[in-house]
């Protein structure tokens, strides 16, 4: 994942509002998702959402940058398992997503030394968030909760701090949710060609040769046809090849025999 392109930024998100931090403002942008646009994490109205991602970053006059999404404890449900046998994980994980009420849920099971953590969260509303963010390219490129973070960083737990974020952002790709950002990058990436690329130019100098020739060679057959004189084209003489006609054959007369 290559972060370098583009300035980052982490988008924490609260139940009620969004909080965008940058590396180079010292202070953060918020946004609140008014009850009309979000309510009780389901959107609803997606281009209302998008409107207001639209003016929040005008307002801030904000260019586009990679986003890093981090969900607070407020947006997700969450499971541990201690000292539950693995043969009985997966029955465990089970009982709890169906007590899970989100109509489409994302969920992912980490495991750390000492126990196991089952996060859920609502797939729809991040899937929305996302969107209003690509809408005005600022590209998604991982979704993490903050418990798993805690969990990996225990100074995190009851303060975050993004500054520390900041700086162990590049080795946190294990441990986003399950929803095929680096794939879609990827396609987006590969749709436009780069200069840079050596395949891309070895076959478009390819291409270009095949036009060359394909050139030449009509103007070459045009050059030839146009330089032929008239008298040798004249001399082509068309000849007509007539099939013989029968001769006719002498009649004989069967000869009268007297006896």
């Amino acid at each position: 994942m290559d972060f370098s392109k583009k300035q980052i930024a982490i988008f924490y998100i609260e139940k009620d509002k969004g909080i965008l931090y940058t590396t180079n403002s010292t202070m953060p942008f918020v946004v609140h998702f008014h009850k009309d646009v979000v309510n009780n994490l389901e959107v609803t109205d997606k281009s209302k959402l998008e409107q207001l991602f639209a003016d929040y970053i005008s307002k801030n006059e904000l260019k586009p940058m990679n986003v890093f999404v981090v969900l607070s404890r407020d947006i997700t449900l969450e499971k541990e398992l201690k000292n539950v046998p693995l043969s009985l994980q997966s029955a465990e994980t089970e009982k709890f997503l169906d007590m899970v009420l989100f109509h489409q849920i994302l969920a992912k099971t980490y495991n750390f030394s000492n126990k196991t953590i089952i996060v859920t969260t609502n797939k729809d509303f991040c899937v929305n968030i996302i969107g209003a963010f690509s809408e005005n390219l600022f590209p998604v490129i991982g979704v993490i909760p903050l418990s798993v973070l805690e969990e990996k960083f225990p100074q995190l737990t009851g303060k975050f701090d993004e500054k520390f974020v900041f700086k162990k952002i590049e080795n946190l790709k294990r441990y986003f949710l399950p929803l095929g950002l680096e794939q879609y990058e990827k396609i987006i990436t590969n749709s436009i060609p780069s200069f840079k690329n050596a395949q891309f130019i070895i076959l478009l100098g390819v291409f270009v040769l095949l036009l060359v020739i394909l050139g030449v060679q009509l103007y070459t057959q045009g050059f030839s046809s146009a330089s032929k004189p008239d008298h040798v084209k004249s001399a082509v003489v068309e000849k007509t090849i007539s099939a013989p006609t029968a001769s006719p054959s002498a009649t004989l007369s069967p000869e009268k025999t007297s006896l």
